[in-house]
């Protein structure tokens, strides 16, 4: 680090305050209630490591639940620094009441303070010191400490630690099903799209809509499109139909020259913790675009240049970024600056977050792939899983599969089509499940990016295609995040979903069938079933106690599907329970009977695309 303008050679940190995110209410920490001053002075103009030098105090803060979110404010003049976000580093040690110990960086955050965030894995005393350092060689101390209190957040998401397909919670060890949405995403604390060409909103049903429907607010939008879905997972592309974070990331000659946009940082943070009070995780890429200068571009940027530029560039010589708001353009060679905007998204968004993905569709160099992982394994204190774009799952840094998928909804064969992309790795880019052992999260879902606006049932397709992709991946362990299209489904008709009311209502009863399936269960087969001239594709998943089923008709009219009646299906009960077949449009049940374990030949109600079974414990059980 560097100190681009004269520093006082006496300098003083207090400790303002240290406060909770809650993220099982909307409570914003700023609301949080003072916990009291700690005021420490350094006279010496030397690096001293001594706590001689520091006047501690046992500062106690507010109590904060197990996994939330306990924040340090740190106050400290920042006006005689040339760079802040740089010239000046800020690092936390807290220590578990089991002794444990967790390294946090902290980030500039607005003139004159200092963060530091950290999500505490256990319940009881925490103590923690921290340090504001900066190249001149001052170096200011202060300590203090908090109560942990049991809640009910479940902890971070980590790999099933026998099926290494599958996501458990680090709390209680129950089934994350990762079935996710990402969207565009807007200013969240205004009803403003920060685009000069697009002065609107968070837009809701703008497909089905004869006027705007825009200039909502991120409330508004999100109790739609996550509260009506109750999906699991949120993909966060910095930079992708959505804001950049970065001004400059920068390492030349006078040094490191990272600089952040301090606004869109708290637009960021407004979401987050959005997303969390309402129990979404997030997965998190921070670099959506801008990592190059394209070959090659278009004359004309078009109407709206975050969606119409070929390879996020327009002018005659591909050199113009796409929008206006773009934030300068990422050397991808450059790997100290990426790694020090690694680092601060870290430290900003890390006690938030439960998945990293290193960067959006760009082949990263293999060597680079593993140094990027390396380095955001060492300044992680959360271990979070990581992930690239494009999916590189053989490569041994690389925590999880994250290819995109788009694949027209012909709903005859979209269950198929999906296997073969996602299991086996046919026609895609990216090994599939069978070879990689690991997770998979296709992190963008949608419809091929085609001129489809002269099909009359494309939002019919659609709608049931999106709906069996859901359960068709949920079957075989993957999980699906969708990219849902309410910044304008006109424009977009063809590569992204649009969320409709009945595609949002499909989707919960998805979320709420797969909401308390136990982690143990894998696949137990799939079969083709011919059935009175008509085909239904069924995939099973067994557990320890459980099992579950799920039929799709291969339909080839979407506006007549037909009814498949009659059919039976064989099952193989790993324990006595209650079966009940499920209505995977509606979300009711269709009857429940009562069975041993072992097999048995069931008659499936009459259906017409798709059809769920499941058991639960047997009365009395």
């Amino acid at each position: 680090m560097r100190v681009l303008a004269p520093v006082s050679t006496s300098l003083s940190l207090t400790l303002l305050l240290a406060c909770a995110a809650d993220t099982n209410s909307r409570r914003p920490c700023t609301d949080c209630g003072t916990s009291g001053n700690t005021n420490t002075s350094n006279n010496n103009s030397s690096n001293n490591n001594s706590s001689n030098n520091n006047t501690s105090n046992n500062n106690t803060g507010a109590d904060v639940g197990r996994y939330q979110v306990y924040e340090v404010d740190i106050a400290h003049d920042s006006g005689g620094y040339g760079n802040p976000w740089e010239d000046v580093n800020v690092r936390a040690t807290f220590t578990a009441p089991s002794g444990a110990t967790s390294e946090v960086d902290g980030f500039f955050y607005q003139a004159n303070l200092w963060k530091v965030r950290f999500a505490p894995a256990e319940a009881g005393t925490y103590t923690f010191e921290h340090t504001l350092a900066d190249s001149s060689g001052q170096r200011l101390s202060a300590e203090g400490s908090f109560e942990v209190s049991e809640s009910e957040e479940r902890g971070f998401v980590r790999v099933h630690p026998t099926n290494p397909h599958r996501f458990v919670f680090e709390k209680d060890g129950g089934l994350f099903s990762a079935q996710g949405l990402s969207t565009c995403v807007r200013d969240p604390v205004a009803t403003s799209f920060p685009t000069v060409e697009d002065n609107k909103g968070w837009c809701i049903d703008k497909y089905a809509s004869t006027d705007d429907a825009c200039k909502k607010t991120a409330d508004e939008f999100l109790d739609v499109y996550f509260g009506e879905t109750e999906v699991a997972l949120f993909r966060w592309t910095v930079n992708n139909c959505s804001f950049p974070l970065w001004q400059q990331l920068v390492t030349d000659a006078s040094g490191e020259n990272n600089t952040y946009d301090e606004e869109k940082g708290k637009w960021g943070d407004a979401l987050v913790k959005n997303l969390r009070a309402r129990g979404v995780r997030i997965l998190m890429d921070p670099i959506g675009f801008g990592w190059r200068q394209a070959q090659r571009g278009r004359v004309s940027c078009g109407a709206n240049r975050d969606q119409d530029c070929g390879d996020n560039v327009c002018g005659a010589d591909g050199n113009l970024p796409c929008t206006d708001h773009n934030a300068g353009q990422i050397n991808v060679n450059d790997l100290a600056s990426t790694q020090r905007y690694y680092r601060y998204i870290v430290a900003r968004y890390g006690a938030f977050v439960d998945m990293w993905e290193l960067i959006n569709e760009f082949p990263l160099p293999d060597a680079a792939i593993a140094q990027h992982t390396r380095f955001i394994r060492d300044v992680d204190p959360y271990d979070h899983v990581i992930s690239t774009s494009w999916a590189r799952p053989e490569l041994p840094d690389i925590d999880l599969s994250t290819p995109h998928l788009y694949q027209r909804s012909n709903v005859n064969d979209i269950d198929v089509r999906v296997v073969d992309a996602l299991v086996h790795g046919r026609g895609t880019r990216w090994p599939g499940k069978a070879t990689h052992g690991k997770p998979t999260v296709v992190g963008e879902m949608g419809e091929p990016f085609e001129d489809r606006t002269g099909e009359a049932d494309y939002l019919l397709q659609t709608r049931h295609g999106t709906r069996i992709k859901y359960w068709t991946t949920f079957f075989n362990e993957i999980a699906s995040v969708f990219w849902e299209s309410s910044l304008n489904a006109a424009q977009w008709l063809g590569g992204i979903v649009f969320f409709s009311p009945e595609v949002r209502a499909d989707t919960r009863a998805h979320m709420r069938f797969v909401a308390d399936i136990p982690a143990d269960v894998v696949p137990a087969g799939a079969q083709s079933l011919p059935h009175n001239g008509a085909v239904v594709r069924s995939y099973a998943l067994r557990g320890s106690s459980a099992y579950y089923l799920y039929l799709v008709h291969a339909v080839n009219d979407v506006n007549n599907p037909g009814t498949v009646g009659g059919l039976q299906v064989e099952v193989d009960l790993p324990a006595d329970a209650t079966v009940q077949w499920y209505d995977t449009i509606t979300g009711q049940a269709l009857g429940t009977e009562s069975l041993n374990a072992g097999t048995h030949t069931l008659t499936a109600p009459d259906f017409s695309f798709d059809l769920a079974l499941r058991t639960r414990p047997p009365a009395g059980g």
